[in-house]
């Protein structure tokens, strides 16, 4: 079970303050994009739910890509045997996936979607 947690334009920075110390150890929190906090269960996050899809479905993570632009995604990118971060994600999001594809505005995604037809 998640829940989020919504700010017009600052969630991350208004969390930062007193939300964030006082759920840190209740739950695994991550940005979501400016406006958006996730709050996971503590060992639950995309990763884990990939490994979930991997293991359930007899997938390896080498058969699995994953893309991603904000810091949820970290943990989805490192169990991918292929993952993408936009180019307009943020650097440690980048820094976490083995390749980068052009941002969402240019259809980056669907640019490697493609290649795999």
């Amino acid at each position: 079970m998640k829940f989020t947690v919504y700010h017009k334009s600052a969630c991350e920075e208004m969390c930062a303050p007193l939300f964030t110390p006082a759920w840190k150890d209740k739950a695994q929190l991550a940005a979501a994009g400016k406006e958006w906090m996730d709050c996971n269960p503590l060992g639950a996050n995309k990763g884990t739910a990939i490994e979930f899809v991997q293991k359930h479905f007899g997938i390896s993570p080498e058969e699995t890509c994953t893309f991603g632009d904000n810091l949820n995604d970290i943990e989805m990118l490192q169990n991918a045997g292929r993952s993408y971060a936009v180019a307009n994600a943020r650097e440690e999001v980048i820094a976490a996936a083995k390749d980068t594809c052009a941002p969402y505005w240019e259809n980056g995604v669907l640019q490697i979607l493609k290649t795999f037809l």
